[in-house]
């Protein structure tokens, strides 16, 4: 899947835009991974605190911003066809 979009991001001229949708939904899959690693009781808690918090503030605050800053970049330097 990710060669797929990062291929169409390259041939729509999107490739910054792609590039942060990987980098953003892979850094809160480290939370998850270490959450899902834990047999520990006692850590497992702040362990699914911790995924909780990081998949929230990136995937909804941290997305929608980045995402929207580099679609307006894009339209002030787009050239006209």
């Amino acid at each position: 899947m990710s060669v797929v979009m990062i291929t169409y991001s390259y041939a729509t001229a999107l490739l910054p835009i792609g590039g942060v949708i990987m980098i953003i939904m892979d850094c809160s899959n480290i939370f998850l991974s270490f959450f899902k690693a834990v047999e520990i009781y006692r850590i497992r808690i702040p362990a699914f605190t911790m995924n909780m918090i990081a998949w929230g503030y990136l995937r909804v605050l941290v997305y929608p911003k980045l995402i929207y800053d580099l679609y307006l970049q894009g339209e002030e330097t787009a050239h006209p066809v």
